[in-house]
């Protein structure tokens, strides 16, 4: 039988840091270098970094005849995009060392009717570390050449043991982990 494999979960957030009055942010906990440094301009995020982008993708084979799952999913690594800041050198560190991150807070901001920032989704990765670190500047991947961009971004990517996602708003979660077999690239 021939095998397809179908995105089950994915989230695009290639956004800049202030479009659509979404803000995104991350905080990190290393097992050597503690707390990552914020880099947030805003007082109420300071002990944060803001990104740019994040990207997560689960796949799971599927058996094009029936449709019927055929082998086990795959978590890609989770893709972050940051300005080029204080927790970049630690990013690298974290990198070259293989420390494991203890927990990675990913909290997603929007504004409530009222023009108020609220906390409407999280993805917090567990035992993570990072499989890949780029930087880099000039036009994005989804922008057109744009010689004015000089902004130096880094370009995360990491692998992680647990993941949970959650909708604040809605009360709904779930989390998933590596356990029997099941691949992490």
């Amino acid at each position: 039988m021939k095998k397809i494999s179908l995105p089950i979960l994915l989230l695009v957030f290639f956004l800049p840091l202030s479009g659509f009055g979404q803000t995104i942010t991350i905080s990190v906990e290393g097992t050597k270098q503690g707390k990552f440094k914020g880099e947030s301009q805003k007082g109420k995020f300071a002990d944060k970094s803001e990104l740019a982008g994040y990207l997560l993708e689960i796949t799971s084979p599927r058996d094009v005849a029936s449709g019927q799952a055929s082998g086990r999913r795959t978590f890609q690594p989770v893709l972050l995009l940051k300005a080029t800041g204080a927790s970049s050198p630690q990013f690298l560190q974290a990198l070259s060392t293989n420390e494991l991150l203890k927990k990675v807070v990913i909290d997603f901001y929007r504004p409530d009717p009222s023009g108020m920032e609220i906390n409407y989704f999280t993805v917090t990765l567990e035992n993570a570390s990072i499989s890949g670190y780029k930087q880099f500047t000039g036009p994005l991947e989804n922008e057109k050449f744009n010689p004015v961009n000089t902004i130096l971004y880094d370009e995360i990517k990491l692998v992680y043991q647990r993941i949970t996602v959650e909708d604040k708003i809605n009360k709904t979660m779930t989390t998933d982990e590596n356990m029997g077999g099941r691949s992490f690239q």
